[in-house]
């Protein structure tokens, strides 16, 4: 070659090439979102609010102006696109509708006698599920000779469906306490369920699912605020409603791989439980990504924070795992006060004057929607705060600085700092006690025995003394609440 002669692009020729390659993307973006608007619109004709009658006449908007403030929030004009945008789009297996295989569903009677129901049994769907819900709330008052429990009734719901080739779960976590919350709690789970089974045989592929489980959640919200007039009339609910989905493509084993796709509102966690060892089942599968808000997300400087990394923000699953890892898929949604779920649907009330909009809109400051591989042999928990803050370090009397943190309270310490040392420990905390679980419903009790013997040093506490609580988490360790494991 000669050195004389210059192999260089010339610049014109360079952004010519640069200036191609971006309309060519911008044409395949645009027949992109063609076919969401297309699958929009065939949601909504199946609409099932059009059945309500009480809706308050502002309330029903579309579901681009419902996640608006999402997208706003990171100065996106188009909402869905924002959602979709960040989320690999793959070819599904046909879905089996006239295939199920059962299901399992509760929410609390409106009052369930302490005496006669401490603690809910165990539900059971074949081997491949099962979900639990109990009260830890200490015995506080006696009725006609009936002992109640503190903060009944229950707030918490569950629901699984489950077809031959696909799944769906829902767990609500009603806000507070009273009818209120459970009533919440409950049109908000059967809505969302409701609206998934209804649009499912509509999911050809990973977008197309996603759209409806946005659907599903203004649904549950709509459920919450139908008939009602006034705000302060109906209660609010944290909501995690997932699918599992398997995806046009075979492992090394000929069977399909799998997706858990996930949309989450308020501070209920789902958990992936990879029950194997040697090469992951989903290596082929691109990597997880998934939209993923802090409720101080609009406050954060670019590049800051939990949510610096859009794409990994709830942590990837790495290619290779040990036999009974476990990762947590939701551990940017969690904030450290444990009073705030950051997060709701249902009516904003009062503050709506804080964070915008109206009354009667959600809170969806936390809203995440995520997409996670998995194999056959994975297993899923999904709980709500009952469940995960009794794996907290701070309920359990242990200090940032005992966990390699940079100071001694836990108020003293960054937020992001904070996050990382809670979900590590959580983390390790629940590995240890599944290790020897090998069935759903193994875990399931695991975990209900867990937090019942936890907490029952300060419910034995709060019962002597007239319910006042213990402050002293390393003698009285765990945190009183609804709980709930599927």
């Amino acid at each position: 070659m000669n050195p004389s002669v210059s192999t260089a692009v010339k610049p014109s020729t360079a952004n010519s090439w640069l200036i191609k390659i971006a309309k060519k993307r911008e044409k395949e973006r645009e027949r992109e979102r063609e076919k969401m608007r297309k699958m929009l619109q065939d949601i909504f004709k199946k609409d099932p609010t059009k059945k309500r009658s009480k809706l308050a006449p502002d309330a029903y908007r579309s579901m681009s102006q419902f996640y608006a403030p999402i997208a706003a929030s990171y100065h996106d004009s188009d909402s869905i696109a924002f959602f979709l945008d960040r989320l690999a789009n793959m070819e599904l297996v046909p879905h089996s509708e006239k295939q199920q295989i059962g299901q399992l569903e509760w929410a609390s009677p409106s009052a369930v006698p302490a005496s006669s129901a401490p603690l809910l049994g165990t539900q059971t769907l074949k081997d491949i599920a099962a979900a639990t819900c109990w009260s830890t709330y200490p015995l506080l008052a006696t009725v006609d000779g009936v002992e109640h429990r503190a903060g009944d009734p229950i707030a918490d719901s569950y629901a699984i469906r489950m077809w031959r080739n696909r799944g769906v779960v829902c767990v609500c976590d009603g806000c507070g306490w009273g009818p209120r919350a459970r009533t919440a709690s409950i049109k908000a789970n059967q809505a969302f369920m409701d609206c998934v089974e209804e649009l499912l045989p509509l999911a050809v592929d990973t977008h197309s699912a996603a759209l409806i489980l946005l659907r599903a959640v203004q649904e549950a919200h709509l459920a919450v605020i139908d008939g009602v007039e006034h705000a302060w009339e109906a209660g609010a609910t944290a909501i995690l409603g997932g699918l599992i989905l398997p995806v046009a493509r075979t492992d090394e084993n000929g069977g399909h791989q799998y997706i858990f796709l996930s949309i989450s509102v308020g501070d209920c966690k789902a958990f992936l439980l990879a029950n194997r060892s040697g090469p992951d089942a989903s290596t082929s599968l691109p990597s997880p990504r998934g939209l993923s808000l802090s409720a101080d997300a609009a406050h954060q400087p670019a590049g800051t924070g939990s949510n610096a990394n859009l794409a990994s923000s709830s942590g990837d699953v790495p290619p290779r795992a040990p036999s009974k890892r476990i990762y947590d898929l939701t551990s940017s949604n969690r904030g450290t006060d444990p009073r705030d779920a950051g997060g709701f649907v249902g009516p904003q009330a009062d503050k709506s004057k804080i964070y915008g909009g109206t009354d009667m809109d959600p809170l969806l400051l936390n809203c995440s929607l995520q997409m996670h591989p998995c194999s056959s042999k994975d297993l899923l928990l999904v709980c709500s705060d009952g469940i995960h803050d009794n794996f907290d370090p701070e309920f359990l009397g242990k200090s940032p600085m005992s966990l390699g943190g940079s100071a001694e309270k836990w108020s003293e310490i960054p937020r992001i700092e904070s996050v990382r040392l809670r979900t590590t420990f959580r983390v390790s905390a629940l590995e240890k006690l599944v290790a020897a679980a090998s069935a759903p419903k193994d875990i399931a009790e695991s975990l209900k025995n867990y937090v019942t013997e936890l907490t029952a040093a300060g419910r034995s506490f709060m019962e002597k003394n007239g319910g006042d609580e213990p402050h002293d988490k390393k003698k009285f360790p765990g945190k009183f609440d609804h709980a709930c494991a599927v």
